[in-house]
């Protein structure tokens, strides 16, 4: 992700991120998080409120000691000072702030949230598969499904859903 000029780059399974500077490749900055090897999962990154904020699986102290305990302990937190800004995820992915909502894919239930950044108030969209990623146009929003190694899914099959970005009613689905 780029911000303010520099990249940054997770590396989950160190549990760090790198502020790198995209002119020279200097490590400008290093986050590591508490824990040995990849201890939280860290996977995404977003600018929120003009911050950096990242997605976990959880604190955890062990390397991949998130395992079979994520169930609720996704985090959503401020990279520079570490305060958790949303919490109750279960293997939250790709954060995206869109039109004044944080969109979340909360992976390990198969839903996607939407929460209002002002009222905190959620609204959940399920999915028939693991919620991995999002991208966003004018007009839509794609929710990347795919099938995960560890939860039990309804089809074989990844896909990328198209939601109306308005409504978030689905309008396409390619497999």
């Amino acid at each position: 992700m780029s911000y303010n000029g520099n990249l940054f780059l997770v590396s989950t399974g160190y549990n760090e991120i790198f502020e790198v500077s995209p002119d020279s490749y200097e490590i400008l900055n290093r986050y590591k998080m508490k824990g040995k090897g990849d201890a939280w999962h860290l996977n995404c990154l977003e600018v929120y409120k003009d911050r950096v904020i990242v997605s976990a699986f959880g604190k955890f102290r062990r390397h991949r000691g998130y395992k079979g305990r994520t169930a609720g302990a996704g985090i959503l937190f401020d990279l520079v000072t570490g305060k958790v800004l949303f919490k109750g995820f279960s293997q939250s992915h790709s954060p995206h702030i869109i039109d004044g909502h944080l969109f979340i894919c909360n992976s390990e239930e198969k839903t996607l949230h939407r929460i209002d950044i002002d009222t905190g108030s959620r609204t959940i969209l399920e999915f028939e598969n693991y919620t991995r990623g999002i991208a966003v146009s004018d007009e839509h929003i794609y929710i990347g499904i795919s099938s995960s190694r560890n939860v039990a899914q309804d089809s074989k099959y990844s896909k990328i859903v198209v939601l109306d970005r308005r409504t978030l009613e689905r309008i396409h689905e390619i497999r």
